[in-house]
């Protein structure tokens, strides 16, 4: 059972079957999706020059509802990310669910700007029992991803900042309803953040959600920081985690089980669930650790001037490509080769020389963290190995003085018997 099977199964209302993990999950998948193509084209709200989407009671307008999503014109188009069939199907199932249908979105904002390296979206879901805020995890704009790149090397970005803002305008408007906060990939970053510069939040919100969210960049926050927002910060990640592993993070996690493999485990939707919550297991792989390590060392290696050079030589040869999102860029085809052509002539030679510099250490990082892990592998096999042979050679002592003993028990037996039968005969034993 994954996350879509429990959208399409789980009837309970909010009432009968209080909001849960998975319930924050499906709302971070639901966050991917494009509101303002559904509100614009049904004009049921109005979306304003700041990227705000206004409706409800805020712009006299009936608030959106989830169904309201589902306008055949834009159903293709409407979610957004690298696993936006799945949110489109998640989006479906929830619209016909009794649990999710009569949610209603009452505040979305929106921004992409290249110029400001800003990628932001959040969504307010309300229902009668709580409001959820959910904070976008990064689409397929090349926008996006340069903004997880400046995690490496710059706090705030500014989506953190409009993250902080949005959740404080949002108490404000829902006082009284309990609210959660939440967000998948970058979105869980933005999450974690919010609660770690206003920790006062925490008095407020229910609770804060990072499903495989990345950290910070190193010394951001204190380890005292980390530890007021602890009780308040729930992070889960799959396995192999890779992007909930990177940069720099003090806050615990749960460990769940994903049905895929490496990176791919980063969708939601391959994480197993049982009842109302994530199947858990213990401890990340030791490949989810390999690179952890060796990126955060790699990462480390850098000033934040040299780690911002790096990642604005890669962007802008990726920008030149003339590729407007990640999944035209890389997507394949004769298209694809195109624009990665492009993007190589691109690069001047000071640039050329930054990016295989950069490349050439991650991969010795890389390298040199999964040797000193094969060598700490070897030599626990061979202890292991020693410990077998020296219990094995300490059993086959155990097992020939045993064998001794019971022989010497048996021939002592043999003669206390010969000697019983000639005494019996008064005769003497020689």
């Amino acid at each position: 059972m994954n996350l879509q099977t429990y959208v399409e199964t789980q009837f309970a209302t909010f009432d009968e079957l209080p909001f849960n993990e998975l319930d924050a999950a499906v709302f971070t998948q639901l966050a991917m999706v494009r509101v303002e193509l559904a509100a614009t084209a049904y004009s049921l709200a109005d979306l304003r020059e700041d990227g705000l989407l206004v409706s409800g009671a805020q712009g006299g307008h009936p608030c959106l509802t989830l169904r309201d999503l589902l306008c055949a014109e834009h159903l293709e188009v409407l979610p957004t990310g690298l696993a936006a069939d799945n949110v489109r199907q998640c989006l479906i199932a929830a619209a016909m669910s009794p649990r999710y249908r009569s949610v209603t979105i009452t505040g979305y904002q929106t921004v992409l700007d290249p110029i400001r390296e800003v990628q932001f979206s959040a969504t307010t879901f309300s229902c009668p029992q709580f409001t959820f805020v959910g904070l976008r995890g990064t689409d397929a704009s090349l926008t996006g991803w340069h903004e997880d790149f400046n995690l490496s090397f710059m706090n705030p970005i500014p989506g953190q900042q409009l993250a902080l803002d949005y959740v404080c305008n949002c108490l404000a408007q829902n006082p009284a309803k309990p609210l959660y906060v939440g967000g998948h990939s970058k979105g869980g970053n933005l999450a974690e953040y919010v609660l770690m510069v206003n920790p006062q939040l925490s008095h407020e919100v229910e609770a804060f959600y990072s499903f495989d969210g990345p950290g910070f960049k190193k010394d951001a926050f204190t380890s005292q920081q980390f530890a007021a927002a602890a009780p308040h910060f729930r992070k889960l990640v799959p396995q192999d985690s890779i992007i909930g592993m990177i940069l720099d993070s003090e806050s615990a996690f749960s460990v769940v089980e994903s049905v895929e493999l490496g990176f791919m485990q980063h969708d939601l939707f391959s994480w197993e669930v049982e009842g109302d919550a994530f199947v858990r297991r213990e401890g990340l792989t030791p490949a989810s650790q390999t690179i952890d390590i060796a990126t955060r060392d790699w990462i480390h290696s850098y000033t934040d001037e040299e780690l911002s050079s790096f990642v604005n030589a890669l962007f802008q040869a990726a920008y030149s490509s003339g590729a407007f999102d990640l999944t035209t860029l890389f997507g394949g085809g004769a298209q694809s080769v195109l624009y990665l052509q492009a993007a190589a002539s691109s690069v001047d030679d000071q640039q050329a020389q930054v990016l295989r510099r950069f490349a050439s250490e991650l991969a010795d990082a890389l390298g040199s963290t999964v040797r000193e892990q094969a060598n700490d592998a070897l030599k626990s096999a061979r202890d292991q190995m020693i410990d077998q042979v020296e219990a094995a050679r300490d059993q086959v002592i155990d097992q020939v003085e045993s064998a001794r003993d019971q022989m010497l028990d048996r021939v002592e037996g043999k003669l206390r018997e010969a000697r019983q039968r000639i005494a019996s005969r008064g005769e003497r034993l020689p």
